[in-house]
């Protein structure tokens, strides 16, 4: 509305400006013909500025000729009638030299050229001026005497311009407004008709898939080809997931055939498909609350089973921790068995057993529980003796080490020390002096092994007796015996040994010897009896 009030308070200030002129019968739109008016403005304007320029002029060269008059006035003492009378009296007349008259004569034909044009200017200003007023008379004969009055009067014709100028602005801004509402019109117009088609589509399709109409307003509009697809696809996934429903049903029912709790899988059994969007949401809600339970129930037995899974990892720690124990024990018979052979100190029993990673023998000893475990639930009974047997020392020993593989190498001495050698147990033959000094030397390490893992303490020395009868027939040679000995003393083992016409180099190694003799008596019994002792010193 200011907007509007503006523009008619412009068209009064331009209803004065034209209000002296004479009605012009005009046809040209406003706008062209407030165009129209401000050029013979504008062209009226300059013209009259020229006239007014060449009138001073004119007026100019009159103040000029009266000057040159007065000027022939006061060098001639004449005017020129005078001079012309004085010339036809025969008086003498100074005459101008023709370069004067030459000057003269120009600049009298270029006032006069200039004058004349000035002439002809006005006469078209002139012209200009009462066209213009026509064409102003014309523009003001629409507009009423207050409107006229109203119109703004302005004393430069700049300003006049500048108002123009901003007024056919407005008139362009306004122009290209209605262009743009009429656009938006159009456009929704458009729209309206295509909502109508659309409306038309979805009443149909309401109708031919017998779809109740909720009256709910959905959030946005689609069109209805695209809503057709994503229909059309969802009908589609939602097929696809009844048949996953029914052959997941049929599946359940046959994986868990042999399930003992049945009660639920029972009840899944049962779940029909839903018809609706609201019986679909109902289910999920009931199966969400269902998973919901499964889910506690899980958690709880996962943490049972974790804590489980933690005895069994104690259980199991434990029994690599026996096993290892064991394992400990068994390699100290090498120790035992360590004397000097030919100024050599070796071990005459060697034992050869593989030990298994640390995270090999974590995952064998859990794979020999969890089938220990396996077979007594599949058995489904507890048998005590078997398990026993399942955990026992061999057992767990062998979930550590390559028993499979387990080597026990005897050295065997020769006479020729060069020719000593480590044999494996059952390659360990020789002659039979050989063969008992290898087995009396293992039998006596193992005796000390044995007593060893009965004694409650291992810093106190413990001693052992063994008596052999005659070991000294077919064992009589001396580099035999030498070890065996050594043993003897590295092992606190004490040996009594009959025997017959035994070596003197074997006996002086005895710390006692006895000499027996054999008494009858009178009833015909025999008697033993100690006929002599000798003791040597340094034994």
């Amino acid at each position: 509305l200011s907007s509007l009030t503006g523009e008619l308070f412009t068209a009064r200030q331009e209803v004065q400006v034209v209000a002296g002129f004479e009605a012009l019968e005009n046809n040209l739109p406003l706008v062209q013909a407030r165009a129209s008016f401000q050029a013979l403005k504008e062209a009226v304007g300059g013209r009259s500025a020229e006239e007014k320029d060449l009138q001073a002029q004119l007026l100019e060269n009159k103040k000029r000729l009266a000057g040159l008059l007065k000027k022939v006035q006061r060098d001639y003492g004449h005017d020129l009638a005078e001079i012309e009378k004085k010339e036809l009296a025969g008086q003498p007349v100074i005459i101008p030299t023709p370069d004067q008259i030459v000057k003269t004569r120009q600049s009298l034909e270029d006032r006069e050229r200039r004058l004349g044009e000035a002439n002809n200017s006005i006469t078209k200003i002139s012209g200009d001026i009462k066209k213009l007023e026509g064409r102003l008379a014309e523009i003001l004969k629409d507009f009423t005497a207050e409107q006229q009055l109203a119109m703004p009067c302005y004393e430069h014709e700049s300003r006049y311009r500048r108002e123009i100028a901003r007024t056919g602005q407005l008139i362009d801004s306004y122009e290209q407004k209605i262009k743009n509402e009429m656009a938006i019109m159009a456009r929704a117009e458009k729209k309206f008709n295509d909502l109508g088609y659309q409306r038309g589509f979805y009443q149909d399709f309401l109708a031919r898939e017998s779809v109740e109409n909720s009256g709910v307003l959905a959030s946005e509009l689609k069109d209805y080809q695209q809503f057709e697809k994503e229909y059309r696809r969802r009908w589609g996934a939602i097929q696809d997931l009844y048949i996953k429903w029914d052959d997941r049903l049929k599946t359940i029912q046959a994986e868990t055939a042999a399930f003992v709790i049945r009660e639920p899988l029972a009840e899944l059994a049962k779940i029909g498909r839903p018809e609706s969007l609201a019986q679909c949401q109902a289910k999920k809600a009931a199966f969400d609350e269902y998973q919901a339970n499964i889910a506690e129930q899980v958690q709880k037995i996962t943490n049972d089973i974790g804590w489980l899974e933690s005895y069994q990892a104690d259980f199991t720690r434990r029994c690599i921790q026996r096993a290892e124990l064991v394992l400990g024990h068994i390699k100290k018979l090498e120790a035992l068995s360590r004397i000097e052979v030919y100024g050599r100190r070796i071990n005459m029993i060697e034992l050869r057993l593989r030990e298994f990673e640390a995270k090999d023998k974590q995952m064998r000893m859990k794979e020999h529980i969890d089938r220990i475990v396996r077979d007594v639930g599949e058995e489904g009974q507890v048998d005590r003796k078997r398990i026993a047997a399942w955990l026992s020392t061999k057992e767990l020993l062998a979930r550590i080490a390559d028993m499979d593989r387990a080597a026990v190498r005897l050295y065997k001495v020769e006479s020729i020390g060069e020719n000593s050698r480590f044999y494996r147990w059952e390659h360990a033959i020789g002659s039979e002096g050989q063969n008992n000094s290898l087995y009396f030397i293992f039998a006596a390490c193992l005796i000390s092994f044995i007593r060893m893992l009965s004694i409650t303490t291992s810093e106190v020395r413990t001693k052992k007796v063994i008596i052999v009868d005659n070991p000294f027939g077919a064992t009589s040679a001396v580099y035999l015996w030498e070890p065996m000995f050594k043993i003897l003393q590295q092992n606190d083992i004490q040996l009594i040994a009959p025997g017959h016409r035994i070596p003197r180099e074997i006996t002086s190694r005895f710390a006692v010897s006895y000499l027996l003799n054999q008494d009858i008596l009178q009833d015909g019994r025999r008697r033993v009896v100690i006929k002599d002792v000798r003791s040597e010193e340094d034994e």
